[in-house]
């Protein structure tokens, strides 16, 4: 299985980058690829996403999406067929065609965060629920 993570803009803080670096060090094995938009309007940023789109299972980051636990999104991977591709809005938000388009429309939390710490979040929990997976007590 691969696995794309699209993210709206660069990440500005050293500590957000660390986070990022070390979460992709842990998932090396796995084939993960983080590919960086750039911040425009989410109409164009939403163009950008879809020309590196395949037939992946779109999961689009959304605050009304389903909630899952950690448990229940390590189930969600383990049964996954098919290729994902998550998608991190910019601070503008994900255009309405691309939600449209979505397999899932994912909530990681009720509350807001910034776009730029839904990114290690994100790395963290997709770790999690490797190790969720494979009987490892990291998630513990």
């Amino acid at each position: 299985m691969r696995i794309k993570i699209f993210c709206v803009g660069k990440l500005k803080e050293n500590f957000y980058r660390e986070a990022c670096s070390e979460f992709m060090k842990r998932l090396s094995p796995q084939r993960i690829d983080l590919i960086e938009i750039r911040d425009s309007t989410p109409e164009k940023e939403a163009d950008e996403i879809a020309k590196h789109l395949k037939s992946e299972f779109l999961i689009i980051l959304d605050s009304k999406g389903e909630e899952k636990t950690s448990e229940e999104f390590a189930e969600f991977i383990r049964n996954m067929e098919r290729d994902m591709a998550f998608v991190i809005g910019g601070p503008d938000g994900i255009s309405k065609e691309l939600k449209k388009q979505a397999d899932l429309l994912l909530s990681m939390s009720k509350m807001t965060f910034p776009h730029e710490l839904a990114r290690p979040v994100l790395l963290e929990q997709i770790y999690r629920a490797f190790m969720i997976n494979q009987n490892k007590a990291y998630h513990r």
